[in-house]
């Protein structure tokens, strides 16, 4: 077996062969000679089988999204808290020096 060599364009065609006619990864690794957990590896690197599990993820993020949507949309801020936060975010200073130096509020 080698010892992580790079990939060369054909034992990338030949993983994509035997996997397409479905041998295992023990199976190929003995016929290209690499170890099996190398040909998994190269096999999920090529992005020939994660393309199913990165549509489910998605599909598992999109409503994730749309249950933080629903949640923002039933909390209601009273006007008096959001009267408060405007009134001291006017009163902070123009940058950061200013504070320091003890110049006026803008």
């Amino acid at each position: 077996m080698k010892k992580n060599p790079s990939w060369t364009p054909d034992e990338d065609r030949l993983l994509i062969l035997h996997r397409e006619a479905g041998r295992t990864s023990k199976e190929i690794a003995a016929f290209i000679n690499r170890a099996p957990h190398a040909i998994s590896a190269r096999w999920r690197y090529i992005n020939l089988d994660t393309e199913k599990r990165q549509e489910e993820r998605r599909a598992k993020g999109s409503s994730k999204s749309k249950e933080i949507f629903q949640l923002e949309q039933r909390v209601t801020v009273p006007d008096y808290i959001l009267e408060d936060r405007n009134r001291r975010l006017s009163m902070m200073p123009s940058s950061i020096t200013a504070m320091l130096m003890g110049d006026p509020i803008r």
